[in-house]
């Protein structure tokens, strides 16, 4: 997958594959403005085709990991567990 990690400003950022929702598509987001994380992953027939991740790129690994992977949907909670 085509994929980009670099610094905007000072800030951490990652971009993979599709990051634009569709009406085939569903985003699992994470945000935390006290640290300034966001993290979205897309969806789309339980297989992530995408994700971005912007002030915390530590999941980049990950994330390229489950697009590769054809059950990457149910394997998310391993990125980000239940709070």
């Amino acid at each position: 997958a085509v994929h980009t990690k670099l610094k905007v400003s000072g800030v951490d950022v990652f971009s993979a594959g599709e990051f634009n929702e569709h009406e085939d598509s569903k985003a699992y987001r994470f945000r935390d403005d006290f640290n300034g994380v966001y993290k979205k992953i897309l969806v789309r027939e339980g297989k992530v085709i995408g994700g971005l991740l912007y002030g915390d790129t530590g999941d980049s690994g990950k994330i390229l990991q489950r697009m590769k992977e054809t059950d990457g949907e149910t394997r998310l909670t391993a990125l980000w567990p239940a709070n």
